[in-house]
Formats: structure tokens, sequence, C-alpha cells
């Protein structure tokens, strides 16, 4: 729990700051309880000053981004969350090197602001990304991917600072992904991403972008709050096909259902819980494990659940 003088220290730190708030409005999903405090980070400076703080205090903190893929528990959360606002929403100039285009994305911006930058200028090879609702950071954190692409193989550097509030810079070829993952130091918040892109055609961007927003809307529950799928799919299968044979799908634990359009998707019907959700959850992975011998392992992050 932060002390009356933890909090002053950290208003002083953050220029916006607000304590003990809801956090179902910050998230997709649109559950979760009070969280101690939620911080928009808008510079570096600031940023590292709040990261060293939280370690020397040893106060627990979470980045949500957008608030896609996560997960906050309705007890909420003891600790800091944080966003990336203001400096690092802004996308540069993209710079040619030998090899092509290089981009330098502030990990702030969220994907769709990032395909309108590239219709705009000509630039190929992010199209794949359209219709995940997240910031560029979060993305190359679970190493998001669709359509048979992958962040982390169009990734130059990217720039993070450390739990110990280092600003350090990472080559491509330095980094480690796997599948839905990208393998960092706990703690480390991503700041910066240079995207390898390609110079191409603005309307084959622009359609290439429309044609997957398309197939995404006629296989997922769009017009419902959600975090996106649930379960990373295994080795040789898809989750949402091993939900839909054992029968889950529709299956509903108070305001959450399991998506009758796309099984590996839970939905807020409208009035969830978190503990609705978590529900859920376990039903699948019992259900699949049981029936299917297979450990569905989870793609959200949880947060605030000890």
């Amino acid at each position: 729990m932060l002390t009356h003088i933890q909090r002053r220290e950290l208003a002083k730190i953050c220029n916006s700051i607000l304590f003990d708030i809801s956090i179902s409005s910050y998230t997709t999903f649109k559950v979760g309880g009070n969280v101690e405090a939620l911080c928009d980070v808008r510079e570096m400076k600031e940023l590292i000053e709040l990261v060293r703080y939280l370690y020397k205090k040893d106060i627990p903190y979470a980045i949500i981004g957008n608030g896609s893929n996560v997960l906050v528990s309705d007890a909420g959360f003891d600790g800091v969350i944080v966003r990336l606002k203001g400096k690092f929403e802004k996308i540069d100039k993209p710079v040619v090197d030998d090899k092509g285009v290089v981009l330098n994305i502030g990990a702030g911006a969220t994907i769709p602001q990032l395909l309108r930058y590239c219709i705009k200028n000509g630039l190929g090879g992010a199209e794949f990304l359209a219709g995940i609702p997240g910031t560029i950071g979060g993305a190359t954190a679970m190493n998001a991917g669709a359509f048979g692409e992958e962040i982390g193989k169009k990734i130059d550097q990217i720039t993070m600072v450390t739990a110990h509030g280092d600003l350090v810079s990472k080559k491509g070829s330095e980094l480690r992904f796997s599948y839905r993952d990208m393998h960092i130091q706990p703690g480390s918040i991503i700041t910066g991403v240079w995207l390898r892109l390609n110079h191409s055609d603005t309307g084959i961007v622009k359609k290439r972008i429309s044609e997957h927003l398309r197939i995404r809307s006629q296989s997922q529950p769009l017009n419902y709050p959600s975090a996106g799928c649930i379960f990373k799919n295994p080795e040789g299968h898809k989750a949402g096909k091993l939900i839909d044979e054992v029968g889950l799908k529709g299956k509903s634990r108070g305001g959450a259902m399991i998506s009758q359009r796309h099984a590996n998707f839970i939905i807020n019907t409208g009035n969830a819980k978190t503990a609705d959700i978590m529900a859920l959850i376990r039903i699948i992975r019992e259900e699949i494990k049981e029936k299917k011998g297979i450990e569905l392992e989870p793609e959200i992050r949880f947060i605030g659940f000890g």
C-alpha cells in the first residue's frame, strides 16, 4: 500500500497521476477494481525518475499500454499503473538505408496511429497488425502477430528503461522472441521501437489494411469488450478450434461469455466481473486438459492477482 508520503512524492514526479481510481475504463475488457495510482508519463526524464523511485521504494508497477491483452483483478492493484503518453506517442520521419526503410515509433503510439502514418507515407510491411488495438510497445512486448507474420521479425532495434531505471538500446539481433513473447528483464519498459519497413504504393497499403480488417470483422466479436485472444495457440493446434470442439462456445458466467463467433475470445456482455472471466478461463483449461490432453497457456497478462 502506498503511504501518504509516497503519494506526495509520486505526485511530484508524475505530472499526470490519479489515485484510487477504477481501472475498468482504461482496459479493453472494461473490468477490474481500483488501482492505487495511474500515471501517464509524457517524457523520458519523467519515466526514468519514476522507475528509479519505484525500484528504490520497492513499489510494484505495471504498464498497460492501451489496456488490451490484460485482465486486472476485481480487487484492483496495490501499486502504480503506468501508461506512455506525450512524446512516447510520436512517430519520427522514416530513415532510408541500404536495406530499406526504418521507422522510429514511440512505444505509446497505437497500432491504428502507425497504420494511418504508413498509408499517408506509402510504407508497407506493417499491414498485418491491422485490427490489433494495442500500442507499439505492447505489441512488441508480446511479439504480436497475425496472418502468418510477427512484429519481432520487423524490429531493427528498441530502447527501453530497465527495472533499475537505466535507459538502454538493443539491436534486433540482440533480442530474443518466441511465439507471443519477447524475453526481456522483468520490469523493463519498452520506450521506442524501430521497425524495418519498405516503400510501397499508398493504395496497396490501404487495400491490404482494409482486407485484414474485413477478415477480422467477420471472425472476431469486435462489438463487445474483450482482451483479444485469451490463449496462445498450442503447437499444431488452434486454441479457438479446440474450445469449439469441446462444446464451450456460448458458455457464460455472470456477464462474461465465450464468444459464439470466435471461441478464443471471452467477451464482456455488459456487466461482467473479472471473477466471471476467470471462471470461464478455468473451465476452458480444465475441459481442454481433460478431453484433449492439452494444457492451454494464457496469452493475456494478469495484474493484481498476487
